[in-house]
C-alpha cells in the first residue's frame, strides 16, 4: 500500500489537485479483495518473501574462506582480499561477534559513523587476568583459554542511550581452536 500512498502523495501536490479516492476505502476494498484470493487460492503466495537467516555454519564457513591457509588471497565480488589481512580480521570479528552476541548487523555498521556505531573504543581486553583497552602485538598473540575480549555494546535502535544493554558488555572468551572464536580471529590465527 505505501506505492499507493507515493501516487497520492504526488497528486496532492499538482495543480490543479488531483482527487482520490479516501485511502481507508482502498483499504477496505484492498483487504476484502485479498481475503478473496487466499480463500480461494490459499495464504502462502500473498506472503513476503524472505531470505533466510545466516546459520552458524554458513557464518563460520564464510569465517573460513577468508583464513584458507591454501590461499593467500580471496576474491569477493570486484575485490580481491588477502588472507590475514586487517580487512579479513576485521569482517572476520565482526561476523564472529554477531554470532556469539546475537547482535544485528546495523548495531554494529552504518554508512556514516555516529555514536550509535561500534567503534576501537567500545572493546577491551582480558589477559592474562589483566584488562587493557589497547594491547600489544605480543600481548594478543599471547592470549590462551580463560583470556577475553570485552565488547561494550553501543546504543542501538532499542536502546537509544546504552542503559539497558551499553552497561552490559559481552565477554568472548578466548577458545584455542575453536574455527568459530571472535576472540582468536582478533588475536589473529
Amino acid at each position: 500500500m505505501n506505492w499507493l500512498r507515493g501516487i497520492r502523495r504526488v497528486h496532492e501536490q499538482m495543480m490543479p489537485r488531483v482527487v482520490m479516492v479516501p485511502m481507508k476505502s482502498v483499504q477496505e476494498c484492498y483487504d476484502g479483495l485479498m481475503r478473496q484470493y487466499q480463500l480461494k487460492w490459499t495464504v502462502a503466495p500473498t506472503l513476503p518473501v524472505r531470505k533466510e537467516p545466516l546459520t552458524n555454519a554458513d557464518i563460520t564457513r564464510l569465517v573460513d574462506l577468508w583464513w584458507d591457509p591454501a590461499n593467500d588471497k580471496v576474491k569477493v565480488g570486484k575485490f580481491v582480499i588477502r588472507t590475514g589481512s586487517a580487512m579479513t580480521v576485521v569482517f572476520g570479528c565482526l561476523w564472529l561477534l554477531l554470532l556469539d552476541s546475537g547482535m544485528r548487523l546495523a548495531e554494529l555498521t552504518s554508512n556514516k559513523w555516529d555514536v550509535t556505531c561500534c567503534s576501537r573504543a567500545n572493546v577491551s581486553f582480558m589477559i592474562g587476568g589483566t584488562i587493557c583497552r589497547a594491547p600489544s602485538r605480543l600481548k594478543l598473540l599471547g592470549m590462551r583459554n580463560g583470556d577475553y575480549v570485552i565488547v561494550t555494546p553501543p546504543p542501538s535502535k532499542k536502546d537509544r542511550y546504552g542503559n539497558v544493554w551499553g552497561c552490559r558488555p559481552i565477554w568472548l572468551d578466548f577458545r584455542e581452536g575453536d574455527r568459530g572464536c571472535a576472540a582468536r580471529v582478533q588475536r589473529g590465527r
